[in-house]
């Protein structure tokens, strides 16, 4: 295998640069190998990333590799070019990566089959598809969150089929007067119908996005301004048994660090725990969830709105302007090409969790360290 598959890489080069000479650049991803010559094996390739528009020359793609080279592991991008070649070659038995992180099925069935065939041949895949449904389908993973406990909005269910209806007296009491109607399989806030009453007429003009998908009727939220104008509002992560924290302004859409001083001021370490519920429930190794920070009264001072998100957005913002900090995205390579080594030497998972947060300059004395150990499995 290991001669085949170097054969091919210098075929595919030679391909390459024959198509570069002639003005026709080849956007088709090939495996990178570890830089300053450092072996990563006989496999094919240890790591896959699916993300559509993503290719070899991406900002992303270059921290990923910085990250998975020390290790000795090689890297490869699954994009629209070579996504069906990949799915047929997964099915098939061949080329088989150690680990796939998929963060394109959302939207692009093709990822969708990609990430079933790799589950399907052994792969290790981030996101795993039997998940999926349950925890990332927001009417499924209503209840279940409710059950446990979790601070989530009063909701009603509409579901797909359904005659959209008003509401009984018990639910518009728990709705509230104003409302935020949403589709259970939401990508970006798309379909999304905000600070309307939670009428037969709103509802249903709601489902026009899209008639086939389940509504949530939820009660509106209202989140805090700190100070200095700060949004009272957090994307909390799971990454593989870390914790982490990011400032996140929904009507901006902009993301920003957050600090040891940022958490001892707000009083923030109780969303920290509510990722580690969230992973503990959901089972999940790779999710963010938005965070609300209210006024408390009358509600919990933490409400989760974006119950479980796994295809995180990774582009960092030096390469989109909407993205999140690029000192973010490189925790989370370092914590995937750790992940993969461990898995490829059998090493087994990292015990107990973690929280990485930015240092800032209100760190305590010995506060310097942006990783420390928040509870032991």
């Amino acid at each position: 295998m290991g001669t085949a598959n170097g054969l091919r890489d210098l075929a595919n080069k030679a391909v390459r640069r024959a198509r570069k000479l002639v003005g026709r650049p080849d956007e088709s991803p090939w495996v990178l190998r570890p830089k300053g010559g450092v072996r990563g094996g006989d496999g094919y390739v240890d790591f896959v990333i699916g993300l559509d528009f993503l290719n070899n020359n991406a900002t992303l793609t270059r921290m990923l590799h910085e990250a998975m080279s020390p290790y000795g592991l090689s890297l490869l991008v699954a994009n629209k070019t070579n996504v069906v070649k990949l799915t047929e070659d997964y099915r098939a038995g061949r080329d088989r990566p150690l680990v796939y992180l998929d963060l394109c099925s959302a939207i692009a069935p093709e990822f969708g089959e990609l990430l079933r065939a790799a589950a399907g041949a052994g792969v290790y895949t981030i996101g795993q598809p039997a998940l999926l449904d349950q925890w990332t389908y927001k009417a499924r993973a209503q209840k279940r969150l409710e059950e446990v406990g979790l601070p989530v909005p009063a909701t009603v269910v509409i579901a797909a089929g359904e005659r959209s209806r008003e509401l009984s007296a018990e639910e518009r009491q728990a709705v509230g007067e104003r409302c935020v109607i949403k589709p259970s399989w939401g990508v970006a806030g798309k379909g999304v119908v905000a600070n309307v009453k939670p009428t037969a007429e709103a509802i249903e003009a709601a489902r026009q996005f899209d008639l086939k998908d389940d509504y949530l009727v939820q009660r509106m939220i209202k989140w805090e301004k700190l100070g200095g104008g700060r949004t009272a509002y957090l994307r909390g992560y799971n990454v593989l048994g870390s914790r982490t924290l990011l400032w996140w302004a929904p009507e901006t859409k902009l993301y920003d660090l957050l600090s040891w001083a940022d958490v001892r001021e707000h009083d923030l370490m109780p969303a920290v725990e509510l990722i580690e519920r969230m992973a503990q429930v959901t089972g999940m190794d790779y999710f963010s969830s938005e965070i609300a920070i209210t006024s408390g009264v009358g509600q919990p001072r933490f409400v989760l709105i974006d119950y479980c998100n796994d295809q995180c957005d990774m582009n960092p913002v030096s390469a989109q302007a909407d993205g999140p900090p690029d000192e973010w995205v490189r925790w989370v390579c370092e914590r995937l090409a750790e992940f993969v080594w461990r898995r490829k030497h059998g090493r087994g998972e990292t015990v107990g969790s973690s929280l990485w947060l930015a240092e800032g300059k209100g760190a305590a004395a010995g506060e310097t360290m942006t990783q420390r150990v928040v509870s032991a499995a």
